[in-house]
């Protein structure tokens, strides 16, 4: 199977993260095993390795933001990717609050780096790119309560918001 072809989160690919180079393998690897522990329904496991995983994708961030690291177009789907992981994990273990906010975390991540004057402009412009995925992830984990509901409006909001700022400060 080559890389590209590998799946890196449950039921679902990005072909954006892998590519000719590999940025991270230790992200890629701990996404691979977390796939195989969630597809033997060993969820406890898999989320630890999920969480590992989505906290190096998040160095990766930092590195990027302070213009030590390279390749930012794949950090921001690696980001959706490990969140999506962790939301489905976290569903599958009937913690529907913590699959929020695994998804709700990372759309405040890319709505801080959105209004940073700080982040380079190629992590502003993948954020916007990867932003859809990641909001459309997020309304299909927000599940039940009203309050659920209300605040994944805010969050959801707030995206926009960054978004449209982005926009406006690009032309």
């Amino acid at each position: 199977m080559a890389d590209a072809d590998i799946p890196l989160s449950p039921g679902a690919t990005s072909s954006g993260v892998h590519g000719e180079f590999h940025i991270d393998i230790r992200w890629r690897d701990l996404t691979e095993i977390a796939n195989t522990l969630f597809s033997e329904a060993d969820y406890v496991t898999a989320s630890t390795v999920y969480e590992t995983a989505f906290d190096e994708a998040r160095m990766l961030l930092a590195e990027a933001w302070n213009g030590t690291g390279q390749y930012a177009e794949h950090i921001a789907p690696m980001l959706v990717v490990s969140a999506g992981n962790m939301a489905r994990n976290a569903q599958a273990l009937s913690q529907d609050a913590f699959a929020f906010a695994s998804l709700a975390s990372t759309i405040d991540l890319f709505v801080e780096v959105l209004d940073s004057a700080s982040a380079p402009i190629s992590l502003k412009a993948e954020c916007v790119k990867h932003l859809p995925r990641l909001v459309s992830d997020f309304k299909n984990a927000v599940v039940g309560t009203d309050d659920f509901k209300d605040r994944e409006k805010q969050y959801i909001s707030r995206a926009h918001t960054s978004v449209l700022n982005y926009w406006k400060i690009q032309k």
